[in-house]
């Protein structure tokens, strides 16, 4: 057992150090990137991809070549850039590359995914005006496409932000609006997490009885596709919606089954909120 803590211990050291170069190497390299000089460009950038393979963000890599356009590899860097920042939860950094990176992605395959990056890391820095703006390029883009889910996979974020922003009635008609478009998909996923949104947009105005008919039906989504660890969260949401109704014993029925399997299931954040929705339920 002693040993075992021991090995543990020293592969976590071994780890967190090599992540911790791996970082260091990265903000190296951008720096050279951006510092050197135009024939050292194709190289360094390189040398940035294989980092950001290593991480785990880059799954293949199209080495670039001295003959390859400076605008596509400045597209490619920066935003990888970004979506490395943001995994690490940089989130300020992640913004200054998305945004860096905008410029070189127009027209091309990752655009939406430029500015829906810039979207999340303004969300999370609060910054929610900045946030909205390129949520709603990005589904601009998404709806030229024709492509359904995305759109109501965008439609859902920009709702999920004003409600961020304590604004739910100016989201309303956007996860609405993505309700919508799920219809014409067959993601039953998709259209679980936006009836779990809209619910949080209905309770969040007082419309309870709205709420409650979302959140029932992403709870039969989730019962349909056997994913017990996120129905155990819709479920969660049903209780809060439940608790707003005044429907005291309802609530505390299904917190009472739910909460064991939320300790086992490690999910503390939902565990916090069963936990409060529980004691408000029994006062």
């Amino acid at each position: 057992s002693y040993i075992l803590v021991v090995l543990l211990s020293i592969f976590t050291y071994l780890s967190a150090n090599g992540e911790n170069h791996i970082h260091t190497q990265i903000l190296k390299k951008l720096h050279q990137y951006e510092t050197s000089k135009p024939e050292s460009v194709p190289h360094i950038a390189n040398k940035l991809m294989d980092l950001f393979a290593e991480v785990g963000l880059v799954s293949e890599i199209i080495p670039f070549s001295p003959t390859t356009g400076d605008s596509i590899i400045s597209q490619q860097v920066y935003y990888w850039a970004a979506e490395y920042f943001y995994e690490i939860q940089k989130y300020k950094d992640a913004l200054h590359y998305g945004l860096k990176g905008a410029p070189f992605c127009k027209n091309s395959d990752i655009e939406a995914d430029c500015f829906n990056i810039i979207s999340l890391a303004s969300f999370r820095i609060s910054d929610y005006e900045t946030a909205i703006k390129y949520a709603k390029l990005c589904y601009e883009l998404d709806e030229k496409s024709g492509d359904y889910d995305m759109m109501s996979s965008s439609l859902n974020t920009i709702a999920g932000i004003y409600l961020g922003a304590n604004l739910p009635q100016e989201g309303e008609k956007y996860i609405l609006k993505a309700l919508e478009a799920a219809a014409h998909t067959d993601n039953p996923k998709r259209r679980s997490v936006i009836h779990g949104m809209a619910s949080e947009i209905f309770h969040a105005q007082g419309k309870e009885k709205e709420a409650l008919e979302h959140i029932e039906e992403a709870c039969l989504i989730e019962e349909k596709l056997g994913r017990e660890e996120k129905l155990l969260v819709r479920l969660v949401q049903k209780a809060s919606v439940l608790v707003g109704c005044n429907r005291w014993n309802e609530a505390e029925h299904i917190l009472e089954k739910i909460i064991p399997d939320l300790e086992k299931s490690g999910n503390i954040q939902s565990l916090g909120i069963a936990c409060n929705k529980m004691g408000v339920a029994l006062l």
